[in-house]
Protein backbone atom coordinates (compact mmCIF):
# COMPACT_ATOMS: atom_id res chain seq x y z
CA UNK A 1 0.00 0.00 0.00
CA UNK A 2 1.69 3.57 -0.94
CA UNK A 3 1.10 6.98 1.36
CA UNK A 4 -1.94 7.90 -0.63
CA UNK A 5 -3.63 4.44 0.31
CA UNK A 6 -2.93 4.68 3.69
CA UNK A 7 -4.61 8.41 3.97
CA UNK A 8 -7.49 7.09 2.21
CA UNK A 9 -8.62 4.94 5.04
CA UNK A 10 -7.25 7.38 7.50
CA UNK A 11 -9.82 9.99 5.97
CA UNK A 12 -12.14 7.47 5.95
CA UNK A 13 -12.31 6.63 9.50
CA UNK A 14 -12.08 10.35 10.51
CA UNK A 15 -15.15 10.71 8.63
CA UNK A 16 -16.74 7.65 10.08
CA UNK A 17 -15.92 8.47 13.63
CA UNK A 18 -17.30 12.31 13.10
CA UNK A 19 -20.58 10.63 11.85
CA UNK A 20 -21.27 8.50 14.83
CA UNK A 21 -20.15 11.11 17.03
CA UNK A 22 -22.82 12.91 16.21
CA UNK A 23 -25.45 10.08 15.59
CA UNK A 24 -24.86 9.77 19.08
CA UNK A 25 -25.17 13.41 20.02
CA UNK A 26 -28.14 13.59 18.30
CA UNK A 27 -29.52 10.40 20.12
CA UNK A 28 -28.88 12.27 23.42
CA UNK A 29 -30.29 15.52 22.48
CA UNK A 30 -33.78 14.11 21.11
CA UNK A 31 -34.09 12.69 24.55
CA UNK A 32 -33.49 15.59 26.59
CA UNK A 33 -35.42 17.89 24.51
CA UNK A 34 -38.25 15.46 24.73
CA UNK A 35 -38.22 14.54 28.46
CA UNK A 36 -38.45 18.56 28.84
CA UNK A 37 -41.34 18.45 26.41
CA UNK A 38 -43.42 15.90 28.17
CA UNK A 39 -42.11 14.63 31.07
CA UNK A 40 -41.53 17.44 33.12
CA UNK A 41 -43.87 18.12 36.42
CA UNK A 42 -45.53 21.36 37.72
CA UNK A 43 -42.39 21.46 39.53
CA UNK A 44 -39.65 21.25 36.57
CA UNK A 45 -38.75 17.69 37.48
CA UNK A 46 -38.57 14.96 35.59
CA UNK A 47 -41.46 12.53 36.06
CA UNK A 48 -40.81 9.22 34.53
CA UNK A 49 -44.12 8.24 35.71
CA UNK A 50 -45.66 9.30 33.01
CA UNK A 51 -44.36 6.86 30.73
CA UNK A 52 -46.76 4.11 32.52
CA UNK A 53 -49.63 5.49 30.39
CA UNK A 54 -49.35 3.80 26.60
CA UNK A 55 -50.70 7.20 24.98
CA UNK A 56 -47.53 9.07 26.87
CA UNK A 57 -45.17 6.42 25.40
CA UNK A 58 -46.64 6.65 21.95
CA UNK A 59 -46.42 10.19 21.96
CA UNK A 60 -42.63 10.02 23.20
CA UNK A 61 -41.66 7.62 20.56
CA UNK A 62 -43.13 9.69 17.85
CA UNK A 63 -41.41 12.89 19.35
CA UNK A 64 -38.50 10.84 18.98
CA UNK A 65 -38.76 9.88 15.26
CA UNK A 66 -39.56 13.20 14.33
CA UNK A 67 -36.79 14.64 15.71
CA UNK A 68 -34.13 11.59 13.84
CA UNK A 69 -36.05 12.61 11.21
CA UNK A 70 -34.99 16.13 11.29
CA UNK A 71 -32.05 15.17 11.82
CA UNK A 72 -31.36 12.36 9.33
CA UNK A 73 -32.88 14.64 6.31
CA UNK A 74 -30.73 17.27 7.32
CA UNK A 75 -27.39 15.31 7.70
CA UNK A 76 -28.07 13.35 4.55
CA UNK A 77 -29.85 16.55 2.42
CA UNK A 78 -33.38 14.71 1.71
CA UNK A 79 -35.91 18.05 1.12
CA UNK A 80 -39.04 16.56 1.53
CA UNK A 81 -40.31 13.06 2.56
CA UNK A 82 -41.49 10.80 -0.29
CA UNK A 83 -43.61 8.69 2.27
CA UNK A 84 -43.49 6.41 5.59
CA UNK A 85 -41.45 3.34 5.00
CA UNK A 86 -39.10 5.80 2.72
CA UNK A 87 -38.89 8.10 6.38
CA UNK A 88 -38.54 4.43 8.22
CA UNK A 89 -35.61 3.59 5.79
CA UNK A 90 -33.87 6.75 6.21
CA UNK A 91 -34.06 6.46 9.80
CA UNK A 92 -32.89 3.29 9.82
CA UNK A 93 -29.91 4.75 8.03
CA UNK A 94 -29.00 7.33 10.01
CA UNK A 95 -30.03 5.77 13.40
CA UNK A 96 -29.77 2.15 12.68
CA UNK A 97 -33.21 1.46 13.68
CA UNK A 98 -36.89 2.56 12.98
CA UNK A 99 -39.01 4.08 14.61
CA UNK A 100 -40.59 0.91 15.67
CA UNK A 101 -37.64 -0.17 17.54
CA UNK A 102 -37.87 3.34 20.04
CA UNK A 103 -41.44 2.60 20.32
CA UNK A 104 -41.44 -1.28 21.21
CA UNK A 105 -37.96 0.11 23.96
CA UNK A 106 -40.45 2.54 25.81
CA UNK A 107 -43.57 0.26 25.39
CA UNK A 108 -41.53 -2.91 27.60
CA UNK A 109 -39.78 -0.60 29.85
CA UNK A 110 -42.41 2.29 30.46
CA UNK A 111 -41.31 4.72 33.23
CA UNK A 112 -37.82 2.53 33.27
CA UNK A 113 -37.31 4.54 30.04
CA UNK A 114 -34.79 7.13 31.66
CA UNK A 115 -32.01 8.52 30.47
CA UNK A 116 -29.64 5.30 31.29
CA UNK A 117 -31.39 2.86 29.45
CA UNK A 118 -32.26 5.07 26.73
CA UNK A 119 -28.50 5.77 26.33
CA UNK A 120 -28.16 2.09 26.45
CA UNK A 121 -30.00 1.43 23.43
CA UNK A 122 -28.70 4.32 21.35
CA UNK A 123 -25.05 3.05 22.72
CA UNK A 124 -25.89 -0.43 20.83
CA UNK A 125 -27.19 1.34 17.43
CA UNK A 126 -24.28 3.28 17.88
CA UNK A 127 -21.84 0.24 18.10
CA UNK A 128 -23.87 -1.38 15.42
CA UNK A 129 -23.35 0.94 13.04
CA UNK A 130 -20.00 1.70 13.85
CA UNK A 131 -19.52 -2.56 12.92
CA UNK A 132 -21.35 -2.31 9.56
CA UNK A 133 -18.82 0.99 8.85
CA UNK A 134 -15.66 -0.14 9.16
CA UNK A 135 -14.78 -2.57 6.98
CA UNK A 136 -15.80 -0.07 4.07
CA UNK A 137 -12.99 1.77 5.84
CA UNK A 138 -10.65 -1.23 5.10
CA UNK A 139 -12.28 -2.59 2.01
CA UNK A 140 -9.24 -1.85 -0.05
CA UNK A 141 -6.90 -3.97 2.31
CA UNK A 142 -5.28 -6.76 0.38
CA UNK A 143 -3.77 -9.86 1.66
CA UNK A 144 -0.11 -8.61 -0.45
CA UNK A 145 -0.95 -5.59 1.81
CA UNK A 146 0.05 -6.79 5.13
CA UNK A 147 3.63 -6.73 5.27
CA UNK A 148 3.01 -2.89 4.44
CA UNK A 149 0.34 -2.54 7.28
CA UNK A 150 2.62 -3.79 9.78
CA UNK A 151 5.28 -1.78 8.76
CA UNK A 152 3.23 1.32 8.65
CA UNK A 153 2.43 0.70 12.02
CA UNK A 154 5.67 0.39 13.22
CA UNK A 155 5.26 -3.41 14.71
CA UNK A 156 8.05 -5.18 12.13
CA UNK A 157 9.87 -5.66 15.24
CA UNK A 158 7.70 -7.33 17.06
CA UNK A 159 5.02 -9.04 14.44
CA UNK A 160 5.95 -11.63 12.06
CA UNK A 161 3.28 -10.49 9.32
CA UNK A 162 3.53 -14.05 7.67
CA UNK A 163 1.38 -14.94 10.28
CA UNK A 164 -1.24 -12.19 10.06
CA UNK A 165 -4.36 -12.72 8.10
CA UNK A 166 -6.06 -10.06 6.68
CA UNK A 167 -8.68 -9.62 9.57
CA UNK A 168 -5.75 -9.54 11.99
CA UNK A 169 -4.16 -6.78 9.57
CA UNK A 170 -7.54 -4.20 9.57
CA UNK A 171 -7.59 -4.91 13.58
CA UNK A 172 -4.53 -4.05 13.94
CA UNK A 173 -4.65 -1.14 11.56
CA UNK A 174 -7.76 -0.23 13.48
CA UNK A 175 -5.98 -0.57 16.87
CA UNK A 176 -3.06 1.76 15.63
CA UNK A 177 -5.02 4.43 14.64
CA UNK A 178 -7.34 4.52 17.93
CA UNK A 179 -4.78 3.75 20.11
CA UNK A 180 -1.30 2.73 18.99
CA UNK A 181 -0.01 -0.46 18.92
CA UNK A 182 2.39 -2.19 21.17
CA UNK A 183 4.45 -5.25 21.93
CA UNK A 184 2.38 -6.09 25.37
CA UNK A 185 -0.73 -5.99 23.01
CA UNK A 186 -0.05 -8.74 20.90
CA UNK A 187 1.45 -10.94 23.32
CA UNK A 188 -0.02 -14.59 22.83
CA UNK A 189 -1.00 -14.10 19.48
CA UNK A 190 0.28 -15.99 16.72
CA UNK A 191 1.85 -13.79 14.84
CA UNK A 192 3.70 -12.34 17.85
CA UNK A 193 7.49 -12.36 17.44
CA UNK A 194 9.14 -12.09 20.94
CA UNK A 195 12.01 -9.53 20.67
CA UNK A 196 15.54 -9.90 22.90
Amino acid sequence: MNEKEFEAMKVLLDKKKKLLDTTELVHSEAYDKIVRELLMDKEGKVDYSKLKDSGMQLKFADKLKEHYLKAAKEALGVKESKGEFEDEMLLQAYTGATSEYFRGAISELKHRYTKKAHNEHSGKLVDAQDKQLTPIVYRNVKDEDIEDIINRIGAKDYINHKKVTRDHAIALLQRHYDTGVTEKMVEGEIYHRKTK
